[in-house]
């Protein structure tokens, strides 16, 4: 393709930086894994000076292992998998083994042109016995060019180093002119910018990795503040940020009967298979006679079915799990809320659970949307029809609001109760 054919457009400059995956080859190099994480706490793990497709370790290797002596690979995998579910996007991984994750850093800047950065990285982690390997994390460029002959647009996987030698290579041939001018401020300006990107995604990824470290060396803490036991379930606020608890943390624990983060677990399996309940032989009371005495036998007590046929606290439009970790499990629901008689609107939102020993830590649901078929309440943009104005956050819909808060708050309330008692 002739330079002539490309054309560059100032409001349209969308830089795509993507993972690519490799295999782990090249030599190993072992280390103590909290040794070197105080070692090189004032090092890089990784750089790339000449900003190349793959980042380089301190080693010169293609990666580099670290030692945890008496760790199998199933308690090194759990352990790196609490840090990533938190970190990642996209997660690819083979049980007990690898993980192999994907993250994406938008960047948007409005002066001088208004161009959307868009990184991508890949971040790998293979467990072993006793030891960890992370492969050189991935950063490269996903390059658009557009044929003004034939309206087709190309794309090619090139490094930052390459993107930012296209740029200089445009300027070169460019014509003389205010046009020239205007055109090398553009790429000096995306070149500059790409490039502290990239330094950017590389101190994160040097942070996320001695973060990874530090978690893996000390395990869960069941010990410290994060799993200290609430006494009864938090009161949310909502805002227009989302929910705020009482108890001034993103989440609840719980302790429970059960010792066993696996009989925990279990509980919530029985409960969503509850909610997911097969019509009609299961919802129709006509034909079940007396519920109680049809679910106590399948280990559901009287208020868990009261809360689904009576008050339907748990009565979900949809719930399905979107993460499954072993003790760490993310849900995806859709719940009516009514706020009057012929108001209601349908929730969309998302909740964690992580087990252990003995106790269980739901999160703070995230609300995406409240819609009532016209209009999101939770968006500033429905301005008058939605909980808050804009651009004050003044609250317009007192009763939609309370609403909705009381109804989280019985969710709350009914998983405290459901998880504390056997």
């Amino acid at each position: 393709m002739k330079p002539s054919s490309i054309i560059i457009l100032k409001s349209a400059i969308i830089i795509f930086i993507i993972a690519l995956v490799s295999k782990v080859s090249g030599q190993e190099i072992s280390h103590s894994g909290y040794v070197d994480t105080l070692q090189f706490k004032s090092k890089q793990y990784f750089s790339n000076p000449n900003y190349g497709a793959q980042l380089e370790n301190y080693m010169g290797t293609r990666s580099i292992s670290f030692e945890f002596p008496g760790k199998s690979a199933k308690q090194l995998y759990n352990a790196c998998l609490k840090l990533f579910r938190g970190y990642t996007e996209k997660i690819e991984f083979i049980e007990n083994r690898i993980i192999d994750s994907y993250y994406i850093k938008k960047v948007e800047y409005s002066d001088p042109i208004g161009a959307v950065i868009i990184y991508l990285y890949n971040y790998m982690v293979i467990c072993d016995d006793e030891k960890i390997t992370i492969e050189n994390p991935h950063i490269a460029t996903l390059y658009t060019e557009f044929n003004a002959n034939t309206g087709k647009v190309l794309k090619d996987y090139i490094s930052v180093a390459s993107y930012i030698s296209l740029l200089q290579e445009f300027s070169s041939k460019d014509k003389g002119g205010k046009l020239k001018e205007k055109r090398d401020e553009l790429r000096a300006f995306l070149s500059s910018n790409v490039k502290i990107g990239y330094q950017a995604l590389s101190n994160q990824l040097n942070h996320f990795t001695d973060s990874l470290l530090t978690s893996i060396n000390n395990g869960i803490e069941l010990d410290s503040l994060e799993w200290i036991s609430d006494a009864y379930a938090p009161v949310f606020t909502l805002s227009i940020e989302g929910l705020t608890a009482s108890n001034n943390r993103n989440y609840m624990v719980i302790k429970t009967p059960e010792k066993n983060s696996d009989q925990i677990k279990n509980k919530t399996n029985a409960l969503v298979n509850f909610v997911h309940m097969d019509e009609p032989i299961e919802y129709y009371s006509s034909i079940i006679n007396n519920r109680y005495a049809f679910y106590e036998i399948r280990d559901i007590p009287a208020y868990v079915v009261d809360s689904y046929f009576d008050k339907g606290i748990i009565n979900f439009s949809d719930i399905y799990s979107k993460c499954d970790f072993g003790d760490f499990q993310k849900f995806v629901v859709k719940k009516t809320i009514v706020a009057t008689d012929k108001v209601y609107g349908v929730a969309n939102f998302e909740f964690e659970i992580t087990y252990a020993p003995g106790l269980v830590k739901i999160s703070t649901p995230t609300i995406s949307k409240i819609e009532d078929g016209i209009y999101d309440w939770m968006n500033k943009e429905n301005a008058y029809r939605s909980i808050f104005s804009t651009p004050d956050n003044r609250v317009l819909q007192p009763v939609w609001k309370k609403a909705v808060e009381t109804y989280f708050n019985e969710l709350f309330y009914f998983l405290f109760k459901y998880y504390s008692q056997n």
